[in-house]
């Protein structure tokens, strides 16, 4: 003999749960209860059946099921959600017209990633941090960046870059060897 939450559902305690799980206005496990058994006995006797029904193990586990079930399918829509949204952003990135919202379109995917730690976060975090441990975290950060495990390939890099290849000193992006002179020596 099965044990009584493996015993298979009747028609109406079917009926029952599939009430008990409708999604567009659930009912009660009384409006459940009518709706399934197609009762007109006293309000009392219905509650009080409708509870001893949904406390039954077989249909208590198929409810569990159900709303299990429910859940999954919730949180599989989320991901196809999500996965859509990434998928727009991405190419907004790629093909907006302007250049600031091809930069929020990356920003908004670098968030939604978990590249970035919340501002109140990282302010809380470096608000008590030494020199050093700011340094730590930078070379940490350059070196995931850069894809470098030891910290001197990182020094390296960053030094590789910050000095030509004969020793002289490369402009940082954006600026001009004219912007870089101290001011007074700017050829007229």
């Amino acid at each position: 003999m099965p044990k009584d939450s493996d015993r298979p559902l009747t028609p109406k305690q079917r009926a029952f749960v599939r009430e008990i799980l409708r999604e567009d206005d659930p009912p009660t496990q009384v409006d459940a209860y009518r709706t399934a058994y197609e009762t007109s006995a006293k309000p009392r006797s219905q509650r009080t059946e409708a509870a001893r029904l949904a406390r039954r193990p077989h249909v208590a586990r198929a409810i569990e099921d159900g709303r299990q079930a429910q859940e999954r399918s919730i949180q599989a829509a989320a991901r196809g959600r999500r996965r859509w949204v990434l998928e727009r952003l991405a190419a907004e990135a790629e093909s907006a017209e302007s250049d600031a919202a091809r930069v929020r379109a990356l920003e908004v995917i670098g968030r939604a990633s978990g590249l970035f730690e919340p501002e109140a976060d990282v302010a809380g975090k470096r608000s008590h941090a030494t020199a050093d441990d700011l340094r730590q975290e930078l070379e940490a950060r350059l070196g995931e960046a850069l894809g470098v495990v030891e910290v001197s390939e990182v020094e390296q890099r960053v030094e590789s870059t910050s000095a030509g290849t004969d020793g002289s000193r490369r402009d940082s992006p954006g600026t001009s060897r004219r912007d870089s002179q101290p001011a007074g020596d700017h050829d007229a």
